[in-house]
């Protein structure tokens, strides 16, 4: 008898690690910790993640404290179930590295926005000094946009796709790229900050079976859904937190989001550097995974290993 081996993700509940992440208050939706890829010391944190194809990711991992103008992309590999579902990321290795400021700028970092355009180019924004960038053929272009700047990406609206861009400061912007030039519309003034968005599809959980929007703000340290305008493909209304990371780090819940092109599950980095696994329990629309066979013994093994974290740390000073 052949016995195969299949790396599973470990579901640990995130009430296992203290001050980090809140289970998700819709039912179905589970959260799950992938690690931490890229060991990071001083003040660099991750940026920005998106999907290169079905099994690798790109993470940008920045430093507001560095005296360069570039920012090194990562990639790794996404490894798979036969199922398709997420159950480790490789080993990363630095793919390549963009141009984040010119001139006398410095310190500046890619912001949530890391995408991939039709043609093959690579789109991302910057932070604190607002710039719209491309990489293609192995080098940068930047074109310069006012204030500070958060997600980029493209969503569905009436009936074909359009590039969107976010801010911290709530303002949207519709955005055309073609020919290697960026058109950029009026900003829309639609009160939602967002350092991240991804779209998700209807059908995703049994207790989320609206299409959306969901938001990265960090300034909140959440995960929000939006309503959304299918015509426009912009967030309306209020946001409902389907994660949240209260009194943590501020420099990473919110940062990186991603939809996985195969499952419809989401990708979101965490404030300690840690990227996370968000699923819905439907087989809709969005095509989410059911847990590999063996899954739900590890949640028991997982459980147990909580309880024996929680007697360890029992009587340690608070940090």
């Amino acid at each position: 008898m052949q016995i195969r081996l299949v790396p599973l993700v470990l579901v640990v509940p995130s009430w296992c690690f203290a001050g980090a992440i809140v289970d998700p208050p819709f039912s179905g939706i589970t959260v799950a910790n992938l690690g931490t890829p890229v060991s990071l010391t001083g003040a660099y944190y991750y940026t920005a993640i998106d999907f290169l194809n079905d099994f690798s990711l790109l993470l940008a991992v920045g430093n507001p404290a560095s005296s360069t103008q570039t920012e090194a992309i990562y990639s790794m590999a996404v490894n798979r179930s036969v199922s398709g579902a997420i159950t480790s990321l490789g080993t990363p290795v630095v793919d390549f590295s963009v141009t984040a400021s010119t001139g006398a700028v410095y310190s500046n970092i890619v912001s949530g926005g890391l995408t991939n355009a039709p043609g093959g180019a690579i789109l991302y924004d910057t932070k604190s000094v607002g710039y719209l960038g491309q990489y293609s053929g192995g080098a940068s272009q930047l074109s310069p946009m006012s204030g500070v700047l958060g997600g980029l990406g493209y969503v569905p609206a009436g009936g074909s796709s359009q590039l969107l861009l976010s801010t911290p400061g709530g303002n949207w912007y519709d955005l055309a790229f073609s020919g290697g030039d960026f058109s950029v519309g009026p900003a829309l003034n639609l009160g939602v900050p967002a350092d991240s968005f991804a779209y998700l599809p209807a059908g995703f959980s049994l207790s989320l079976p609206n299409a959306g929007i969901l938001v990265g703000d960090a300034a909140a340290q959440a995960i929000q859904f939006y309503a959304f305008n299918p015509s426009t493909g912009l967030p309306i209304g209020a946001g409902v937190n389907v994660v949240s990371a209260p009194g943590s780090s501020p420099e990473g819940l919110g940062y990186g989001l991603a939809r996985d092109p195969v499952t419809g599950a989401f990708l979101f980095t965490g404030s300690n550097n840690d990227i996370y696994l968000l699923q819905g329990d439907s087989t809709g629309s969005t095509g989410a995974a059911t847990p590999e066979p063996g899954t739900f013994a590890l949640l028991g093994a997982a459980g147990i290993l909580c309880a024996f974290r929680k007697l360890r740390g029992a009587g340690r000073p608070a940090r």
